[in-house]
């Protein structure tokens, strides 16, 4: 169950970012839009600026998502481990193989 929340936050992260820098662009070309052809540069200065915080944002929350997956490989790869040692004192296995 955790594996699925984690995978839906990593969707909703995504749709989050392109959000915010949509709506940056828009509020850029929004505050330049009776001056012409600023509007252009609101959209650009906008979406930088909309980048900027999703970075922040998103950044922090696929940073979490990335170390919570590195944690899930380490614990089972010790779960291996600890699976092949078992195996090995029990005689299972040869341990000079």
């Amino acid at each position: 169950m955790n594996r699925i929340l984690a995978t839906i936050l990593d969707v909703a992260n995504v749709f989050t970012a392109a959000g915010v820098i949509l709506i940056s662009a828009f509020a850029g070309a929004k505050l330049y839009a009776g001056q012409g052809e600023m509007a252009l540069i609101g959209y650009v200065v906008g979406s930088v600026i909309g980048c900027f915080f999703a970075a922040l944002i998103c950044g922090v929350i696929s940073m979490l998502s990335l170390i919570e997956k590195h944690l899930s490989f380490i614990a089972s790869s010790v779960e291996y481990q600890n699976v092949m040692t078992k195996m090995q004192i029990d005689g299972r296995i040869d341990p000079r193989m």
